[in-house]
């Protein structure tokens, strides 16, 4: 409940921001289901770096169109703006920055 009443304060102090840009990884949990991590990083007008996390999200599924649509899903819920992400942190694993099928060749 915290959080949900923390997020809002913190999506308008990233939208006061000129860019900002996410931070996703992914891992399967105990019962075998794909949970994903997003989180958000930004500088405030006194450019201080801040990160915050914003959730875990349950995917269906681990490929590259799942996990860009969940990313998208999330900043669009946020009513963040897609030309201000500048961006974007993934692990190793093809399905995140692989440059045929992963997330970073599906966002560009």
């Amino acid at each position: 409940m915290l959080a949900h009443k923390l997020l809002p304060d913190t999506v308008a102090e990233v939208n006061e921001s000129p860019y900002y840009s996410i931070i996703a990884d992914g891992t399967t949990d105990v019962d075998g289901r794909e949970q994903f991590s997003v989180s958000l990083r930004y500088v405030t007008d006194e450019l201080l770096p801040n990160e915050c996390f914003v959730g875990f999200y349950q995917c269906p599924d681990s490929t590259a169109e799942t996990l860009f649509s969940v990313i998208t899903d999330v900043l669009i819920r946020l009513n963040l703006p897609l030309d201000k992400l500048r961006g974007h942190c993934f692990d190793g694993a093809a399905n995140m920055s692989g440059c045929i099928k992963g997330v970073q060749n599906s966002s560009a």
